[in-house]
């Protein structure tokens, strides 16, 4: 069982990380997949649409398993997440909050070199995400109807996370 206090300071993370796009905030996880535990535990309630492509993050309660195309939250465990994030709900014109939250467990993925802008991004911010070019693309392309798209969090192996609301624009670096 997390602490209050746990679930406080990784609720704030994730703020932090959704309004600075890019750039990594720590958590109190010791490592990605009970990071991705505490951002469910912090952020979501039991019975929330989920859809995983794995099975190693330990749920903190009995999701409603769905497809992509229905989920609230996805939590993306490995290299494989074209088909998902191809496939997230985006929110419609008039509640585009109804769009997929994706968390992904980056682990040993590939890095790509980026540049972001957009809101919360001062003029231009080059760093490395941890995802293949395909799948920032996929991501793009869920994102292209403004106001409508996908908001992704990317967890580290240590258990830090960086955000890419479905605002920012990434360019390839």
């Amino acid at each position: 069982m997390t602490s209050v206090r746990d679930r406080h300071r990784c609720f704030r993370a994730l703020l932090n990380a959704l309004s600075y796009p890019g750039r990594w905030f720590a958590t109190p996880a010791e490592n990605g997949n009970d990071a991705a535990a505490l951002l469910l535990a912090s952020v979501w309630e039991p019975g929330v649409a989920l859809h995983r492509t794995g099975s190693d993050v330990e749920l903190p309660w009995q999701p409603t398993l769905a497809p992509p195309s229905d989920a609230d939250v996805i939590v993306i465990e490995g290299q494989r997440a074209a088909d998902a994030l191809a496939n997230a709900q985006r929110g419609t014109d008039l509640y585009p909050e109804r769009g997929a939250t994706v968390l992904w467990i980056a682990g040993a993925h590939e890095q790509t070199a980026v540049a972001l802008e957009g809101p919360g991004v001062k003029g231009r911010y080059e760093t490395t995400l941890p995802a293949r070019r395909e799948d920032l693309d996929t991501r793009a392309d869920a994102c292209a109807d403004y106001p409508r798209g996908i908001d992704v969090v990317f967890i580290a192996a240590d258990g830090s996370l960086a955000a890419l609301p479905r605002t920012t624009r990434v360019s390839f670096a």
